[in-house]
């Protein structure tokens, strides 16, 4: 019998192709959002707690990810990490935003 198409896990050949695409076509990035937005979503939620603030933190993420993807440069390590640096960085400011609104204003930091 015929069998159907085989469905592979991309290769970081592929994924390199699939982020220099996104650099001029949207459906290559939303195939790069449809890949990683429940991970990206799951590492903010258990680091902030709230599904509603891990959703805005999430989309944050990759609308900061689809301005940037010109300067997005290859690493052995793929879009993975630079996606999730991004998440990192959102939650960061998110968290420091909140702060300055508390007025829990800490000391400056002496550099060593």
């Amino acid at each position: 019998g015929e069998q159907g198409p085989t469905r592979r896990c991309p290769g970081r050949h592929d994924e390199q192709q699939r982020g220099e695409a996104a650099r001029t076509d949207a459906n290559a990035f939303a195939e790069i959002y449809g890949h990683y937005v429940d991970r990206i979503h799951r590492f903010v939620y258990r680091r902030c707690g709230s599904v509603e603030l891990a959703e805005d933190i999430t989309s944050a993420t990759f609308e900061r990810a689809l301005a940037g993807i010109n300067r997005f440069s290859w690493r052995s390590g793929g879009l993975a990490p630079w996606l999730f640096r991004i998440a990192s960085n959102e939650l960061t400011d998110h968290f420091r935003r909140q702060g300055r609104r508390r007025g829990d204003r800490q000391p400056p930091r002496c550099s060593g």
